[in-house]
């Protein structure tokens, strides 16, 4: 059977899809209006999982179940769409709702159902404050833990028999993981003599380069140290710039690494293994020492151990590991440079507006904050005052810095 075709004219293809192109834009314009409206809703009334919360402090036990109908609808009215509830004690008087009694279970219970009235959600840690797993009843073994290690070096091909040194533990709990037996392929060059220390002053940085001579060339991914530095404040460290020669008489620059010598209050007293940027190859090796110059800081830095590594490291394994934690706190920081600063700020300001600035008895006045790196010095003034883990109990509010 044949069938025929009969082409549809030119003009009434064109009319066609004229109207094609007519009823695309009218729903596209449509759809693009509808999406528009609905975004713009969304973005002025959004929806609950999307809202902002906060945190919601129960002041040690002073509580009631009208404070808690009152929070939440004020909570609720102003948008937000849950709240973090913790309980804070802060040296802040006892209230009659202790934590974990009858009492407070049967609070927490109505604040739950009053937020389910408002649609709000409700956040409760494990645990009374900060501490979130921790408490008297939880026991060592049932706690965070970090992994410890010990190394001893022993000779090959012989059978070793002794007591290997226990690694450090704290709080009395210890259980061992794994012995193991990895055998030396030369991925380690110390450069100090055993027993032998350096010291770094950080006020004369001309005694601060020491040079090292190996048998061989050594290829070097990373520089271990162990430090001991002297009253270090804040976020101190040096640093280190690293310099190749073959001959020891002409040096040419490595790169730099950044030692922290100490991290939120913490002096680093553990080994640091420091990755270099690239690996570098050399039979001399000088490493120059420039500890930050912080005013009223001690001057010196004892280095105990100091090695090449060719091996991969992890940067910063003593921080992320939380071995930091078990170091030894700083000693109190001098107030010298904080007494310069501070002077030489009342007296610009006493310069410009002709008066001596007085944050007055109370200290209601803004605080200046100052760190120095190098030769560089940042000055901010804080706007939003004590952090919350250090503001307490207040008995009068106040407003805040801003």
């Amino acid at each position: 059977m044949t069938i025929a075709v009969k082409p549809r004219p030119a003009s009434e293809d064109n009319e066609l899809n004229m109207k094609k192109v007519a009823i695309a834009v009218v729903v596209a314009g449509l759809t693009a209006g509808v999406f528009a409206e609905t975004l713009e809703e969304k973005f002025l009334n959004p929806p609950r999982e999307a809202r902002p919360q906060t945190w919601w402090h129960w002041m040690n036990g002073n509580v009631s179940k009208e404070g808690i109908t009152a929070d939440l609808e004020a909570i609720a009215e102003a948008g937000l769409g849950g709240v973090h509830l913790f309980d804070a004690g802060c040296e802040i008087p006892p209230g009659p709702v202790a934590f974990n009694t009858p009492a407070w279970d049967e609070h927490i219970r109505f604040a739950c159902a009053e937020a389910r009235r408002l649609g709000l959600e409700v956040i409760i840690p494990n645990c009374s404050g900060w501490s979130s797993s921790g408490g008297p009843w939880n026991a060592a073994s049932n706690s965070m833990k970090i992994v410890t290690t010990s190394e001893t070096s022993v000779k090959g091909g012989t059978t070793f028999r002794g007591t290997l040194p226990l690694p450090k533990n704290t709080n009395g709990f210890y259980g061992d993981i794994a012995v193991m037996a990895i055998p030396d392929v030369g991925a380690e060059r110390v450069l100090t003599k055993a027993g032998e220390k350096l010291t770094v002053d950080a006020h004369d940085p001309s005694n601060n380069a020491f040079e090292f001579a190996l048998d061989a060339p050594f290829n070097a991914t990373a520089l271990a140290v162990q430090i001991q530095p002297s009253g270090w404040i804040g976020q101190h460290r040096a640093f280190v710039t690293v310099e190749t020669s073959e001959d020891g008489k002409s040096w040419a620059k490595g790169g730099e690494i950044v030692l922290p010598l100490a991290i939120d209050s913490i002096i680093i007293t553990s080994v640091q293994n420091i990755p270099f940027e690239k690996p570098l190859t050399a039979r001399h090796w000088r490493l120059s020492f420039a500890p930050q110059q912080i005013p009223g800081s001690i001057k010196t830095c004892t280095i105990g151990k100091l090695a090449l590594l060719n091996r991969a490291v992890i940067a910063g394994f003593e921080g992320k590991t939380f071995v930091l934690r078990d170091q030894k706190p700083y000693p109190a920081y001098p107030s010298i440079g904080p007494a310069v600063a501070k002077d030489a700020i009342v007296d610009r300001m006493r310069e410009k507006c002709q008066r001596r600035p007085d944050s007055g008895g109370e200290n209601k006045g803004s605080a200046v904050f100052i760190y120095w790196e190098r030769d560089e010095a940042i000055i901010y003034l804080d706007t939003s005052g004590e952090p919350l883990s250090k503001r307490g109990y207040r008995k009068i509010p106040g407003s805040a810095p801003l």
